[in-house]
């Protein structure tokens, strides 16, 4: 059975509104608001689809309620006036009032009149739904996503937009009342990779697939919906060519480089002595890179040197010469100079190892100062 629609009387003339209430009883479930506050109140509620306003009445100012009306969201709600006098009547309409009525007016008049308020009001509101439904058909049409749904039970096909149609090489071919397979794969059954039975209506599930005939990507997202009292799958499909080729071209790249690396790496190890990387920081000599010369020239393993590293660098100078050693350093900072010194350090043997120390000074991309230093 059809629930009633709601009509609220505003009005605070019990004999006037008892009269209303008889007329409209048996079509409408009847609200009654004795101010204009109250009123407002009732209408927030959101179920109201009429109001029959009597607008001037003692401790109820009607206007009010239409000012409220015409800056909120129920702006187009069907509003009709009970007024006498034709002044105040033409005053109400030019405030936007749908109709008014009168008491003394035949019952199937005011009954008609209501009718006719409510046929209007709901021709405009099917009218601004089907602009609002043509711009967002537009929208979806014009998406740069292929879109696409079909019944998730029949597998018939409910929406294409024109992405998709162009996407598949069928702009102007009639999809309606054919299934999703014979449509787009041109197959008598469902596609051996149809994940419909694994789509939900909380999220979306999400796959890559390449088509090797446009030599493209497409990420390809799904979820269940309702579309028009059906249980729909929608898919939304994006081309994400560019974005995968430039992923391979980073992969192709970070190789290359790993590779280089790789090679210098090797070249490094095999040069005679040791090449090392040092930094300045805080006082502090911190070793950024080494070649495995150094570990020669020491007899330390990497996991020992590191252990030392970690501290400060020199800690492996030989103890008489770390001053000497650390003054140089201090004094090509300042000078930014370059070094060429000789000094001992310490090997795993306990006995200590001169070394020729030739370095470059420059500044880090951290604008810390750094030492790249060959060992012999």
């Amino acid at each position: 059975m059809q629930s009633k629609r709601i009509m609220l009387i505003v009005d605070n003339a019990e004999d006037d509104k008892k009269y209303l209430e008889n007329i409209f009883c048996e079509d409408f479930l009847i609200l009654d608001s004795y101010t204009d506050l109250e009123a407002i109140a009732t209408i927030e509620k959101g179920s109201v689809s009429i109001v029959m306003l009597n607008a001037l009445r003692p401790n109820l100012n009607g206007f009010k309620i239409l000012d409220y009306l015409k800056t909120s969201i129920y702006c187009d709600l069907p509003v009709v006036s009970i007024s006498e006098e034709e002044a105040t009547q033409l005053q109400l309409l030019d405030y936007g009032v749908e109709d008014f009525i009168v008491h003394s007016t035949n019952v199937s008049i005011i009954k008609a009149r209501v009718k006719n308020a409510l046929k209007r009001h709901n021709l405009e509101k099917e009218k601004k739904l089907n602009e609002d439904l043509k711009f967002f058909r537009t929208l979806v049409d014009e998406s740069s996503n292929a879109i696409f749904i079909a019944d998730s039970k029949t597998y018939e096909i409910l929406h294409m937009n024109n992405t998709l149609l162009k996407l598949l090489n069928k702009e102007g071919q009639d999809y309606h009342n054919k299934k999703c397979y014979e449509f787009v794969s041109g197959c008598s059954c469902p596609c051996l990779d149809c994940k419909r039975q694994d789509l939900t209506f909380d999220t979306y599930t999400s796959k890559t697939r390449f088509d090797p005939i446009n030599n493209k990507y497409y990420c390809i997202k799904g979820k269940l919906t309702m579309w028009n009292g059906k249980e729909a799958h929608v898919e939304y499909i994006q081309d994400i060519t560019s974005s995968v080729k430039t992923n391979e071209e980073i992969f192709k790249l970070k190789q290359k480089a790993e590779t280089a690396l790789k090679n210098y790496q090797t070249v490094v190890n095999t040069v005679p002595g040791a090449i090392v990387l040092y930094e300045i920081d805080e006082g502090k000599v911190k070793t950024k890179y080494y070649s495995d010369g150094l570990c020669a020239l020491t007899g330390f393993s990497r996991q020992e040197r590191d252990s030392y590293n970690q501290k400060d660098a020199s800690v492996l100078i030989y103890e008489e010469d770390v001053a000497y050693v650390k003054q140089a350093y201090s004094a090509a900072v300042i000078n930014k100079s370059d070094l060429n010194i000789t000094y001992r350090i310490k090997t795993k043997s306990g006995l200590p190892r001169y070394i020729n120390l030739r370095a470059t000074f420059q500044y880090s991309a951290a604008n810390k100062p750094e030492f790249h230093a060959v060992f012999t």
